[in-house]
C-alpha cells in the first residue's frame, strides 16, 4: 500500500496537506477553511484556475464526486471496501453552494476529520476520467497533481510526466519514473551507476558505504511509524492474555533493535511514537524475562509440542530493516521459553493474501502514519471493525468492546486535553492486553545521488515529495 501511495500522491492532490518535515496542516486544493461551533459543518474555499490532467476544471462538484464514490452505495462509481473509506463515514452530506466552495456536514463531531482530508485516499479525481474508464480508472488515473500518469509496466516501471499546468511549485523535472528492483544489492548497483537517482528500502549495513561515496547523499528525517509482531488473538491459545504477555517477556527487544536497527530506530513500547502529543510516557515496557515467561506458560498449561506459525514480512522498512533476521531472532527467543515456531516466507502478494484472512499465529508488520492524529494508529489497528476482510488493518484480529468504546469516544471528543486522557487509557489497555509485541519506531531514510536537490521528507505517508526536485549536472 505505501508504495502505491508514493506514486498516487504525485498524481492526485488533497484539500489539505502536511508541511515539509512538519506536522502542520497547510492549504492544498483548498485555499482556506472554517468550521462551525461543534465542528459539525466544515466549509472549504477552493483554489481557482486549477484543472485536471485531462483539461477539465477542478471545482466543488469534483470534490463531492470524489468523496461520495467512497461513502455512498447509491453513487454510480461506488466501490465497496476501498482502502480508508471508513475514515469518511462520519460525512452526512456534501454541499456545493458555488464552484469554489464545498461544505461537509458531519453526522457527529469527528476529531480527526481535517487530518483525514490529507490522506492519499482523499485525493480529488477527475469525474470525467472516471466516467470514461470506470473500473479501469486505476490504470488511467487523472488528478490535479504535479505529475501526469504516462504508463505502467507491471513489475517494472511506472512513468509519470511533468504537469506543465500545475497550480503549485514545480515540477522541475520532465518525468518521474518509479522502477521496481527487488534486490537491495541490485538497487545499490543501479544507484552507484547513475541508472537511478533515488533509492529507499535499503539495509542499514550499507549506510556507511553511502557516507563514504562522494556521489551519494543520505537523507533522513523523523518518522511516524511502528514495526511490530501481531499475535492472532482470534485463535487459541492466543486468546489468553497470559500467553501474549509471556511472548512479550520472551523477546529481548532491546538487543534485537540494537543489532538490527543500529541508531536509526528506537524500541517501541506502544504503537504511537514518543514524539506524538498523545503518547503516554508513564508506561513501562515488558521486561525481558524468559523465566517469568516460562512460569506464565506453565500456568496456562502450554504444550511443548505446539507449533506457532509466524508469517514473516517480505519487505524491508525503516522500522524493520532485516525481516528475515528479525524472524530468526524472534523464533530463537520464543523457542528458548518452549514455544516452537515455524517461519513462513512468502512473496509480497501471497503474504498479504494470507494476512487478510488471518491465516497465521504471529505476523511481522508495521504501520506508517497517514496523518499526525493518534486515531490513525489506534482506531485503524485495534478497532474490531478493521478485523474484517477485505480491508483488514487490525492484524492481531483483536476485538475488545471496552477498547472499541474508548476509541469511538476519542474520535468524537474535540478537545485535545480530553482526547489525551482517553488515549492514555487506550495505551494502558493495549499494553496490558498485549495483542502486539511492539518493536521499533524508525526514521525516514533514503539515499540519492548528490546532484538530486529539493527532496522533501515528511513523517507521514508517502514520506517523500518530489515536485520540487531538481537535477544538477554531475
Amino acid at each position: 500500500m505505501s508504495e502505491s501511495i508514493k506514486v498516487f500522491s504525485h498524481i492526485f492532490d488533497t484539500l489539505v496537506m502536511y508541511g515539509d518535515s512538519t506536522r502542520e496542516l497547510l492549504p492544498g486544493l483548498a485555499s482556506s477553511w472554517t468550521t462551525s461551533k461543534g465542528n459539525l459543518r466544515w466549509t472549504f474555499k477552493l483554489r481557482s484556475n486549477v484543472t485536471f490532467h485531462d483539461g477539465t476544471p477542478f471545482n466543488s462538484d469534483a470534490v463531492r464526486f470524489s468523496f461520495l464514490r467512497m461513502i455512498d452505495p447509491q453513487h454510480l462509481f461506488y466501490q465497496e471496501g476501498l482502502p480508508y473509506s471508513g475514515f469518511f463515514s462520519p460525512i452526512e452530506e456534501i454541499l456545493t453552494p458555488a464552484p469554489d466552495t464545498v461544505v461537509f456536514v458531519l453526522k457527529y463531531p469527528y476529531a480527526p476529520f481535517l487530518q483525514n482530508l490529507s490522506l492519499a485516499a482523499a485525493g480529488i479525481l477527475s469525474p470525467t476520467a472516471m466516467a470514461r474508464w470506470g473500473e479501469d480508472f486505476g490504470r488511467h488515473p487523472v488528478g490535479t497533481g504535479p505529475f501526469v500518469f504516462d504508463k505502467w509496466v507491471e513489475n517494472d516501471v511506472i512513468v509519470l510526466r511533468k504537469n506543465n499546468d500545475y497550480w503549485g511549485e514545480g515540477p522541475f523535472i520532465d518525468s518521474l519514473i518509479f522502477k521496481t528492483i527487488p534486490k537491495n544489492s541490485d538497487r545499490l548497483l543501479s544507484l552507484k551507476a547513475g541508472a537511478i537517482h533515488i533509492m529507499d528500502g535499503f539495509s542499514y549495513s550499507v549506510i556507511n558505504e553511502f557516507n563514504k561515496n562522494p556521489q551519494l547523499q543520505l537523507h533522513q528525517g523523523p518518522g511516524l511509524n511502528v514495526g511490530y509482531i501481531g499475535i492472532n488473538t482470534s485463535r487459541k491459545p492466543f486468546d489468553d492474555v497470559l500467553v501474549r504477555q509471556a511472548m512479550n517477556m520472551a523477546i529481548n527487544k532491546k538487543r534485537i533493535i540494537k543489532l538490527l536497527c543500529q541508531d536509526v530506530a528506537i524500541p517501541a513500547i506502544t504503537p504511537l511514537p514518543p514524539s506524538e502529543w498523545a503518547y503516554n510516557d508513564q508506561l513501562t515496557d515488558y521486561e525481558y524475562n524468559p523465566e517469568e515467561a516460562k512460569r506464565l506458560l506453565a500456568k496456562i498449561g502450554w504444550q511443548s509440542n505446539q507449533t506457532v506459525t509466524f508469517l514473516q514480512s517480505p519487505v524491508s522498512r525503516s522500522y524493520m530493516p532485516y525481516p528475515k533476521k528479525l524472524a530468526r531472532y524472534i523464533k530463537a527467543n520464543l523457542e528458548a521459553v518452549g514455544i516452537n515456531v515455524k517461519i513462513i516466507e512468502l512473496s509480497m502478494g501471497d503474504f498479504w493474501e494470507q494476512a487478510m484472512v488471518g491465516d497465521y499465529d504471529l505476523i511481522s508488520s508495521g504501520w506508517t502514519g497517514d496523518n499526525s492524529d493518534p486515531d490513525n494508529f489506534f482506531n485503524s489497528l485495534f478497532h474490531s471493525q478493521y478485523a474484517t476482510p477485505p480491508s483488514t488493518m487490525n492484524l492481531a484480529w483483536y476485538a475488545n468492546p471496552e477498547l472499541d468504546s474508548l476509541l469511538e469516544k476519542a474520535q468524537t471528543t474535540v478537545g485535545r486535553n480530553e482526547r489525551k486522557k482517553l488515549y492514555d487509557e487506550i495505551q494502558k489497555i493495549i499494553l496490558f492486553q498485549a495483542p502486539w509485541i511492539p518493536l521499533a519506531h524508525g526514521k525516514v531514510l533514503l539515499v540519492a545521488r548528490k546532484n538530486v536537490k529539493g527532496i522533501d521528507l515528511i513523517p507521514v505517508l508517502p514520506n517523500i515529495r518530489l515536485n520540487k526536485v531538481r537535477l544538477l549536472d554531475e
